[in-house]
C-alpha cells in the first residue's frame, strides 16, 4: 500500500502508525514507513507525513525517534491532542513540522457521544472553530473531516457534496480514507482556471495600483481593497502548488492595468 501510495497525485500523502496498526506490529509499521519515506518523491507528490500515536500512548517518541531519520518527512500528523504540552512535546522533537489544524470527526463523536449523520449539522460548530483557530494562528492548513464511505456512487456523490460544503467552510483540503477520493478532492479544493487567471490579474494590477499611489481601484468592473489583494495573493500561491503554469500566466497577462 505504502508503494502504491507514490502512483496517485496529491498534495499530501499521510502514512499512519496510529489506528490502522495493532499494538504487536508498532514496530514493523516504522520500519516499513521509514523505508516508503526514504524513497525518491516522484512529482505527483508533494508532500509526506507520517501519522504519530498519540502523545498519552506513550508510543510517540519512538515513532519520532524513527521517521524524523528520513530526509523526506514534510510534516506529522499529531492525533488526539488532549493539551497544550502535547503540541509542545512534539514541536520540539520535530521543529517546524506542525502547520495546521484537522478536524478528527470520528474521535470528536465517540468524546462527545455524537451520532454522525449526512448533512454534518452536529459537527458545524467544531468545523466552524477549527477554521476560525488556524487563520486566528496563521496555520496555513485546515484540513476538514474525512468521508468514511466511498465504495458506491451515492457514496462519490456525498463526497462531493462534502468537498463543496467544507471549502465554502473555508477548509483548504480534506482527508480521504481511500485513494479513488483523490481525484474529487483535489478537483474541488484546488483553484479553478477561471480563479487562478482572475487571481493573477490582480496581483499584476495590485502591482501597478501600488506604484502609481493607488489605494483602492477596480478590475473588471469590481472594486479591488486590501482584502481582495490577500485572497488572489493566496489563490495564486495555491496555484503553483497544485501545478498550474502560474509564470506562463503572468507573461501572459502582464500588459493588466488596474481599472
Amino acid at each position: 500500500m505504502a508503494a502504491k501510495s507514490l502512483l496517485r497525485r496529491s498534495l499530501l500523502y499521510a502514512y499512519d502508525l496510529e489506528d490502522s496498526v495493532t499494538p504487536g506490529r508498532k514496530a514493523e509499521a516504522r520500519a516499513l514507513v521509514r523505508k516508503a519515506l526514504d524513497q525518491d518523491k516522484p512529482a505527483n507528490v508533494k508532500e509526506r507525513a507520517v501519522r504519530i500515536n498519540s502523545v498519552g500512548s506513550g508510543l510517540a517518541l519512538q515513532d519520532l525517534q524513527e521517521v524524523v531519520k528520513s530526509a523526506n518527512l514534510t510534516t506529522i500528523l499529531a492525533p488526539k491532542v488532549e493539551s497544550a504540552s502535547d503540541l509542545t512535546f512534539i514541536k520540539h522533537a520535530t521543529p517546524g513540522l506542525l502547520s495546521g489544524l484537522i478536524f478528527a470527526a470520528e474521535d470528536f463523536a465517540h468524546d462527545l457521544s455524537i451520532t454522525r449523520t449526512p448533512s454534518l449539522k452536529e459537527f458545524l460548530f467544531a468545523r466552524s472553530a477549527i477554521v476560525t483557530a488556524a487563520r486566528a494562528h496563521d496555520l496555513p492548513s485546515t484540513i476538514d473531516l474525512v468521508a468514511t464511505a466511498y465504495k458506491s456512487e451515492a457514496d462519490q456523490e456525498r463526497l462531493v457534496e462534502e468537498c463543496e460544503d467544507g471549502h465554502r467552510m473555508g477548509f483548504n483540503g480534506k482527508q480521504c480514507i481511500h485513494p479513488s477520493q483523490v481525484a474529487t478532492v483535489n478537483r474541488i479544493f484546488s483553484p479553478s482556471q477561471a480563479e487562478v487567471e482572475w487571481a493573477v490579474r490582480t496581483v499584476i494590477a495590485q502591482k501597478k495600483a501600488e506604484e502609481q499611489g493607488r489605494g483602492a481601484w477596480s478590475l473588471d468592473g469590481k472594486m479591488i481593497d486590501k482584502p481582495v489583494e490577500r485572497k488572489a495573493e493566496a489563490i495564486v500561491g495555491k496555484a503553483r502548488l497544485s501545478g498550474f503554469d502560474v509564470e506562463g500566466l503572468l507573461n501572459q497577462h502582464k500588459d493588466q492595468e488596474p481599472e
